[in-house]
């Protein structure tokens, strides 16, 4: 990771149900990303030849545009709920770079708590490796096959979905 990181898209998800908010943010600078994200994250977006869109499906929202509409678009997503905690796995560039999607972090919206909070601390406070391999802790949880059909709806591992369902479920066992 790099200074000149930048966000390929962002998933956030329900404690208590499966609604979510998914984002791929259009003008990813392909070039600059490392073999690694080529091979493994941007192989797996779920919407690699779309054009911009936003599809609400229930309570949850799909969006594929530019970093101003799909902050519009989470802001809307995020005002249904009174208080939210973001919860992240290693967050220390991803909390960077969500609070960049509204400009800074004092333009977060209200309802979002400013401190964020990291799964892997949380592991190591409950005496867990916090580098333990989240699928297969997550494959004791629920079994093999919510993985197979998680990896089937999102496209698989490195998917921002994909990791946040497998996130919640680390989260909240």
């Amino acid at each position: 990771m790099s200074r000149k990181a930048q966000l390929i898209s962002l998933a956030l998800l329900c404690e208590k149900s499966d609604d979510f908010f998914y984002a791929e943010f259009d003008g990813i600078n392909k070039k600059s990303c490392s073999p690694w994200i080529r091979e493994n994250v941007l192989s797996r977006l779920q919407f690699q030849d779309a054009r911009a869109f936003v599809k609400l499906t229930g309570n949850s929202v799909s969006v594929k545009n530019k970093k101003p509409v799909i902050a519009t678009e989470l802001k809307k997503w995020i005002s249904q709920f009174k208080s939210v905690e973001i919860w992240a796995d290693c967050l220390a560039y991803d909390w960077v770079l969500f609070c960049d999607i509204f400009g800074n972090a004092q333009n977060i919206p209200s309802n979002i708590n400013y401190i964020p909070f990291d799964i892997s601390t949380k592991l190591r406070l409950r005496k867990l490796n916090p580098d333990l391999d989240r699928i297969k802790y997550c494959e004791k949880i629920k079994g093999k096959k919510f993985i197979a059909e998680l990896s089937e709806k999102t496209s698989g591992q490195h998917n921002s979905l994909f990791d946040a369902f497998v996130s919640r479920e680390v989260y909240g066992k």
